[in-house]
């Protein structure tokens, strides 16, 4: 696994930015070496404005071999015509690398100029995508075995919460106990 960073060079406008970015990341992973040794992924699409123009750049998950970062350089160089920051690093933990990569789904975005611009130019763009090999890949509908009660046969269970003896001394842990404990409709008093 890798994780890679593919920048464009700053700009005023980010209206057709997006489009951009993402052309030219098409057109890299079907040149080779990228096609044959990078089968699949994920991708995020940043776009931030801290005041010196639009910096939008590519966080992709990438399985697949290693590939020269200077040669990545000069591939992503000749594709958008003037933009050549690149990062590329191997991923020693990809739960962690897939955990970065889909952070964005949550991030509020950093923009301190063009809030207006970045909501009216991205409203309906997909962000977040998975390419290659991972596309449109889905683990099969099992249905989940259901747990039969052996004395009436019944499949339908009751969740039934009851209080701690001694509710948890950490106060984030408490915290969560008592939400739920309301939720439950259960008197919660500290010890």
């Amino acid at each position: 696994m890798r994780l890679v960073t593919l920048t464009l060079k700053n700009t005023t406008v980010l209206e057709g930015t997006v489009d951009r970015l993402r052309k030219a990341w098409k057109k890299l992973v079907r040149r080779q070496p990228y096609r044959t040794i990078w089968r699949g992924g994920a991708y995020a699409i940043e776009c931030v404005n801290k005041g010196q123009g639009w910096h939008v750049h590519l966080h992709v998950l990438v399985e697949g071999s290693y590939v020269v970062q200077q040669q990545l350089v000069q591939d992503w160089l000749a594709l958008t015509g003037d933009s050549y920051i690149v990062d590329l690093r191997p991923c020693t933990h990809p739960e962690g690398a897939l955990r970065y990569i889909l952070k964005y789904l949550l991030k509020a975005p950093t923009v301190e100029e063009g809030r207006e611009e970045y909501n009216a130019v991205l409203k309906g763009k997909r962000l977040i995508q998975a390419w290659g090999s991972w596309y449109g890949q889905q683990t099969p509908d099992e249905e989940e075995p259901k747990l039969v009660c052996a004395g009436c046969g019944q499949s339908a269970w009751i969740v039934i919460i009851r209080p701690l003896d001694q509710p948890p001394a950490d106060p984030q842990a408490y915290q969560a106990y008592r939400k739920l404990m309301r939720f439950a409709d259960i008197e919660v008093r500290a010890g």
